[in-house]
């Protein structure tokens, strides 16, 4: 599976940063967090990796990392909490991104495993998986980590293979009440 560098996404980018689909813009016009998520994929046509691309770029500049000493790190974080604050560990990350997708009709589903090289306090952690098959298949995207290099594309054009390198994919996540975080 090759790496998706070198793509131009600038078009969709483009699309994804419009001063309309800005978090603050859109929640001021009293629509909801799937109409963001459709109108961000839709107007891009058929192709499933530039829906992923358009989430992905919108979180990445929308949302912040936030630690809060005292809370837990890896608990459940409810996709639209994530949406209203703007801020978001790594779980809210993942949440909000599958919830997008999902709302724009793009399968997707949270993982989670140690991150290698990340830190103690960031070895146990969460991202996505998506199956593309017009790019050879499964990838890996990681909103959090994408969360504070803007520009910056490796955790979205990282091969499988690359991603692995620091990501272990371990087991599907799941929250307190023990259910799957698929929905």
């Amino acid at each position: 599976m090759a790496s998706l560098r070198g793509q131009d996404f600038r078009r969709v980018d483009a699309h994804a940063l419009r001063r309309e689909f800005e978090r603050r813009t859109w929640r001021s016009s009293g629509r909801s967090l799937a109409d963001l998520s459709r109108s961000l994929t839709h107007p891009l046509g058929k192709s499933p990796l530039d829906g992923y691309r358009a989430i992905f770029v919108w979180v990445q500049h929308n949302i912040s990392y936030v630690i809060v000493p005292g809370e837990d790190h890896y608990e459940y974080q409810h996709p639209k909490e994530v949406y209203a604050s703007g801020v978001a560990r790594c779980v809210g990350f993942s949440a909000l991104f599958k919830y997008m997708c999902n709302s724009a009709g793009l399968p997707c589903r949270i993982v989670a495993g140690p991150v290698h090289g990340a830190g103690p306090d960031h070895e146990l952690h969460a991202w996505v998986r998506v199956e593309l098959a017009e790019v050879g298949g499964l990838r890996y995207f990681d909103p959090t980590f994408a969360a504070d290099m803007r520009g910056n594309d490796h955790w979205f054009t990282a091969s499988a293979r690359e991603f692995c390198r620091t990501h272990v994919d371990s087991f599907p996540l799941k929250s307190k009440t023990s259910e799957l975080l698929d929905w």
